[in-house]
């Protein structure tokens, strides 16, 4: 019995030796796992693979795994929850010799959340210009609604910068940020529309506006616009208005902002002829001897009679003579001389009359100076009156006239006329005759010069063809 003992204590003893002497090595792939929340551990349980060496050589035992020992079990990782899980895995197989070897290995799943925060709803913000002090972050996230994944929306982080904001009328585009309890970030923008609904505001200075007709004028000068951005409305007046037309109109003012909003309001505008129509006389006093007293013509003195407006003449002038008397011969009176428009202005000028014993003629010119060469009328612009105002100019004569429109200087003409009454007059004139050119044309220089002594060249040429026509016929 003792001998059956001691065999099998000696086998023991050699079996443990051989299992001692087998140093298999187990390799480990995949035991850190990523698992996205709310996915299903089934997906990712086989993933953590072993592989048995020995001597660097790859066994291709077949393997047994158990998922979940000492304890732990795969139903310990919570997928619905971020964190870290870790599960203990063993593997066993057994070699030629049925001996059973066996490895175990803790495997740590990290249930993580990948997924962004997603936009569901982001419509534009619209807000008045006026309710602009009303805009800070909370009020950019007003309407927008986010969802993730996992974390909850009070857990989402959202973030804009507003700096980015320009607080004036129009739409823009403010950058968003969505940022998860895991750090994924959610990059979008907001459509922000500050808008102006209210009118501008107009006052129209001269409600009704009276205006001088034939001028020009700008209505727009009549109102006062502003609005509460910062941009002046444009103003608008219609109908358009002729200035040249004296009448009552009623005008729309029309004042709209950027935005379109409009105020209108209704004015007058009356054009008016307030001007005076013009009634000048030839003279300021006419004298006058007993000869021609009773023959005196009041109409003759009317130089001119007009309107700005109405077409008037001198036959709309009203003259009131009731302090003469054409049978009583007075020394002195006055005669006035009114004209009125159709829109009651009236001009009103009094021309006196006295007596005297001669009265000569008037001539009437300027001085002038002419240019070297030009065709000089010695008649043109001159005038003759006598001193009732008669029209004298065709009797003008010229009595001396020493101008000479070929050479620089000055030179006089005399004018000479008679009335009906017997009464002369001459009268001197002063002509210059100058050369404004800068830089005269030297061949005219010499043409003038051949003018003025023509005579004594020709002479010379005639002398000098007798003399060659002499010698000639001598020698013949």
């Amino acid at each position: 019995m003792k001998k059956i003992l001691l065999i099998i204590i000696f086998l023991f003893l050699c079996y443990g030796k051989t299992i001692r002497a087998v140093n298999y090595e187990f390799i480990w792939n995949d035991t850190v796992i990523d698992i996205p929340v709310k996915d299903s551990i089934n997906n990712y349980r086989d993933k953590p693979y072993c592989q048995v060496y020995l001597n660097g050589k790859l066994q291709e035992y077949p393997l047994y795994y158990e998922r979940g020992v000492n304890f732990t079990t795969l139903t310990t990782v919570q997928t619905n929850r971020l964190g870290i899980y870790r599960v203990h895995y063993r593997v066993s197989f057994r070699d030629e010799s049925n001996t059973r070897y066996a490895n175990t290995k803790t495997i740590e799943f990290h249930v993580k959340d990948f997924e962004a925060p997603v936009v569901i709803s982001n419509e534009p913000i619209k807000i008045p210009i006026d309710n602009i002090n009303l805009i800070d972050a909370e009020f950019l996230k007003r309407g927008l609604r986010i969802t993730d994944n996992y974390s909850r929306l009070e857990n989402i982080k959202i973030e804009t910068d507003l700096k980015a904001v320009n607080l004036k009328i129009g739409s823009q585009q403010i950058p968003f940020t969505a940022i998860d309890e895991a750090g994924n970030i959610t990059y979008f923008e907001r459509t922000l529309i500050i808008f102006d609904d209210r009118s501008p505001n107009l006052t129209i200075i001269n409600e009704h506006l009276k205006l001088s007709v034939g001028g020009y004028y700008d209505l727009s000068k009549n109102v006062i616009a502003s609005d509460n951005s910062e941009e002046l409305p444009t103003i608008a007046i219609f109908p358009e208005i002729d200035f040249n037309k004296v009448g009552i109109y009623e005008v729309t003012y029309q004042a709209t902002d950027a935005s379109g909003n409009l105020t209108t309001k209704i004015g007058i505008v009356e054009i008016v002829d307030d001007i005076l129509p013009v009634l000048r006389l030839k003279t300021t006093e006419v004298k006058f001897t007993r000869t021609e007293y009773s023959t005196l013509n009041f109409v003759s003195y009317i130089l001119e009679a007009s309107d700005n407006y109405d077409l008037l003449s001198d036959k709309d002038v009203f003259i009131d003579s009731n302090e003469y008397d054409i049978i009583d011969l007075k020394e002195s009176f006055n005669i006035t001389y009114s004209l009125s428009d159709l829109s009651g202005n009236t001009s009103i000028v009094t021309l006196k009359f006295s007596l005297t014993s001669n009265i000569e003629p008037q001539i009437v010119f300027k001085d002038i100076n002419i240019e070297i060469g030009f065709n000089f009328d010695p008649k043109k612009d001159v005038t003759a009156v006598c001193s009732l105002g008669r029209d004298l100019t065709e009797r003008i004569l010229i009595s001396y006239n020493s101008v000479n429109i070929n050479k620089v200087g000055t030179y006089r003409i005399s004018y000479y006329v008679y009335d009906d009454f017997g009464n002369t007059l001459t009268k001197n004139r002063t002509v210059t005759v100058v050369n404004n050119k800068t830089n005269e044309n030297q061949f005219n220089k010499i043409i003038n010069l051949l003018q003025e002594h023509l005579l004594i060249i020709i002479g010379v040429l005639i002398v000098v063809a007798g003399a060659i026509y002499y010698k000639y016929k001598k020698k013949v």
